[in-house]
């Protein structure tokens, strides 16, 4: 059984092989492996009156043996300790309730393709877990070409972490997700390329959003990582669209959102424009929530600031 490791919620669908994929790429950051968890959905009470404790049985030992099929390729692949875990219950309560317990290092799922109304699906308890996470959650969409997972020796790319795109606000969360897009950064070699949205009549360089950005673009300048800074002023696009436009622009691999708005005390509450993004992006988010920020050691490791550059440029 592994220490720690990424938890990968695993129905054998395209989504979860997409999920695993990422994932595989992911744990090296993390030195840690990959939990595999299957959920067994409870149904209605008349299903379940008529479902026994040998079916429930028999139903964990086939999954266990599907399972053990992909781990085994994950293991001959990419040289990762993987676990095997079948539970019964409400998928997103199992979810979480597991990665707090595994004291899990990140989440990572899958969520449905482009529809045709050029928006990819994410269910209610997909947003829960966003929502409601110990640990960041990294939502992935499936590709349109179905089959992920390949009996493959290629090493995961790097590629999929060279562009880093980072939203950014006023919320008092601003500096958090900059050490999770530096430490990211720090590891593949990625160029981060923050972007902001100005609504309303002020002139940009007397906005509060353009103050952050100067201050942000200067500590990564000093930390010498490589980045690009854009502020859109009054579009006439929503801001969630503004910044898929701007991910397409840059070729962003990642986008970096927190889920809380700074207004709201609830600590499973999504922000408007962050669920938008995290549902309509066509490529992976990050989300993280502010309990999965709380201490130094969030991004699985301890962050290092030798240089006291985030006390230095004091960006909340």
């Amino acid at each position: 059984m592994i220490q720690k490791g990424v938890l990968v919620p695993f129905d054998f669908e395209p989504k979860a092989e997409a999920a695993l994929e990422y994932a595989c790429a992911l744990a090296p950051m993390y030195h840690c492996g990959i939990r595999l968890l299957y959920v067994i959905e409870s149904g209605d009470f008349i299903s379940e009156l008529f479902r026994s404790e040998e079916d429930t049985a028999r139903m964990k030992q086939r999954v266990l043996a599907r399972l053990e099929e992909t781990a085994s390729m994950v293991r001959r692949n990419y040289g990762l300790e993987v676990s095997l875990h079948v539970e019964k219950g409400e998928p997103y309560q199992v979810i979480l309730s597991l990665a707090k317990e595994w004291h899990s290092c990140a989440i990572v799922m899958g969520k449905e393709g482009r529809t045709l109304m050029s928006h990819s699906i994410l269910g209610s308890d997909e947003l829960r877990v966003v929502g409601m996470a110990p640990c960041p959650v990294f939502t992935v969409p499936a590709p349109a070409d179905a089959i992920v997972l390949r009996d493959t020796t290629d090493t995961p790319s790097q590629a999929r972490f060279a562009h880093l795109v980072l939203p950014l606000d006023l919320s008092k969360h601003t500096q958090q997700k900059l050490k999770m897009a530096i430490k990211l950064a720090r590891i593949y070699g990625s160029t981060i390329h923050v972007v902001s949205v100005l609504i309303g009549g002020i002139q940009v360089r007397e906005s509060r959003i353009f103050e952050r950005m100067q201050r942000a673009s200067r500590m990564l300048d000093d930390l010498g990582i490589a980045h690009t800074a854009q502020l859109y002023s009054r579009p006439a696009q929503p801001v969630e669209e503004v910044i898929f436009r701007h991910a397409r622009d840059v070729r962003g691999d990642l986008i970096v959102m927190m889920t809380h708005q700074e207004a709201t005390t609830s600590d499973n509450y999504i922000g408007a424009v962050a669920q938008r993004v995290i549902q309509g992006a066509e490529i992976p988010v990050l989300s993280m929530t502010s309990s999965a920020t709380q201490g130094a050691g969030f991004m699985g490791v301890e962050f290092v600031d030798p240089f006291a550059m985030f006390k230095k440029h004091h960006i909340h």
